[in-house]
């Protein structure tokens, strides 16, 4: 539906941000990306190269924080 388009993704989970929605900038990105390394999950090919993405806040805190 058009609903759907418009509703975002979070780029960790993968599930529709409608609440708890937080951009990351850049320097977000950077911190995104070691965390991916350190993980190694391989999401941080998916975030190179981005200027914005959007995630669940509570998904953004329990991936960077060991």
């Amino acid at each position: 539906t058009q609903y759907d388009a418009m509703v975002e993704k979070c780029s960790l989970c993968e599930d529709n941000v409608v609440t708890d929605k937080c951009g990351v900038g850049e320097k977000g990105i950077d911190v995104l990306i070691k965390a991916s390394i350190a993980r190694k999950d391989g999401k941080h090919e998916l975030f190179r190269g981005q200027k914005m993405i959007v995630l669940h806040a509570s998904c953004r805190k329990k991936y960077t924080r060991p």
